[in-house]
């Protein structure tokens, strides 16, 4: 499938990225370029730096609501026209993706520097479980030091400690879920779309990890549960007819660009035509779970609930061929004037660890007038509850 490489680009600098930070010990920081000191908030720019970016992100998004939020209500009290208005808020959503691009090129900076130290302390962890599996088989087979064996294991501590939390009657659990499926893009009213038409529907793929918890209400035998989380979600549209996405300036200074479909110029022979947008969101749901015991996901469920999301990067990827048969490479890294902030409304059936998910944004893709129809993303996923 197109979009695999692009997911597992994905997950894999997470994981990466994540591993790197425990082993920050043993491994040299790099600084990077003095323009990313906004993002981390120190002058430190070194692994540590990007995890500090990662978490200052959210509540600078939260602000930046904030301020998006004070400037409408000036604009509606006649303090400010609505032209200065959009001005100001565009100029505040153009700073924060700009910190956002800062950020993940001090992602890939760091898990490329580590990629080498990453890999050597794989292939010794690696060693080391092999020869303590055999330390173990050996003293299994040959009936000696078993009793140490399994005391350096801890197991009869696990046990011990997955009967008492049997015993007590649980009202919080973990969430971890993952989901891929497709993607639709419809009008108001549900209806088909030319942007819809001109789309590959088998490559054009979501996926979204979510990372949270579920709270029962009402005691612990009650089957009503509060999830909530964090999220990361990514669009992917493939299209077809050889068209791309394109944002085109205003035939004024005063005009505002707009967002069209148009025809591939200058490349043939193409093999990869996609744009892929990644989101950091906060789902918030409703849950019905039917699982008897101190357990959930292991019978049937049914919820309901919605979502805010708070786009993170929007890039546009083209691989083909020039007049001369050589490959070439095209990447535009651009919002193509989609809003910054995504919100819908999300529902679910699951039996035991499957789930089926459906999802519709109650806000236009695109900005007002960008595109020559409203459009809504909607999506239909498959997933598991790890």
């Amino acid at each position: 499938m197109i979009v695999y490489p692009f997911l597992m680009r994905q997950f894999s600098l997470l994981f990466a990225l994540v591993l790197s930070f425990h082993l920050s010990a043993s491994i040299d920081t790099t600084n990077v370029q003095s323009d990313t000191t906004d993002i981390s908030g120190a002058a430190d720019q070194s692994e540590h730096g990007a995890l500090s970016g990662i978490l200052h992100s959210v509540p600078e998004a939260i602000k930046l609501g904030a301020k998006i939020a004070e400037i409408e209500t000036l604009v509606e009290k006649g303090v400010l026209t609505e032209e200065e208005g959009k001005a100001r808020i565009e100029e505040l959503e153009a700073e924060f993706e700009h910190k956002m691009d800062q950020l993940e090129d001090i992602i890939v900076h760091g898990v490329e520097e580590n990629a080498e130290r990453i890999e050597e302390w794989s292939e010794e962890f690696g060693k080391k479980w092999e020869e303590r599996t055999k330390e173990l088989e050996e003293s299994l087979d040959g009936n000696i030091d078993v009793e140490f064996d399994m005391r350096d294991l801890n197991l009869d501590d696990e046990v011990d400690q997955e009967e008492e939390e049997d015993e007590k009657e649980k009202t919080n659990f973990e969430v971890f879920n993952f989901h891929v499926g497709i993607n639709g893009m419809r009008t108001a009213s549900g209806g088909p779309t030319s942007f819809e038409n001109n789309l590959s529907t088998l490559n054009s793929v979501t996926a979204r990890w979510t990372i949270g918890a579920q709270r029962r209400i009402g005691g612990p035998k009650s089957p009503l549960l509060i999830k909530s989380g964090m999220a990361f979600e990514s669009l992917g549209w493939s299209f077809n007819n050889d068209l791309t996405v394109e944002k085109v300036p205003g035939a004024t200074a005063d005009d505002p660009s707009t967002t069209r479909l148009v025809p591939i110029t200058g490349i043939s022979g193409i093999r990869r035509n996609r744009w892929d947008l990644t989101y950091l969101e906060l789902p918030l749901m409703v849950v019905l779970d039917f699982t008897k015991g101190n357990k959930v996901s292991q019978g049937l469920s049914i919820g309901i609930g919605g979502f805010g999301s708070l786009r993170t990067s929007s890039r546009n990827l083209i691989y083909g061929s020039d007049s001369d048969g050589d490959r070439v490479i095209s990447r535009t890294t651009n919002s193509y004037n989609t809003h910054l902030f995504r919100y819908g409304v999300q529902a679910q059936i699951g039996f035991k660890t499957m789930i089926v998910s459906g999802r519709l944004d109650a806000r236009p893709f695109f900005k007002s007038g960008a595109f020559t129809e409203e459009l809504y993303v909607g999506s239909l996923s498959f997933g598991f509850a790890l």
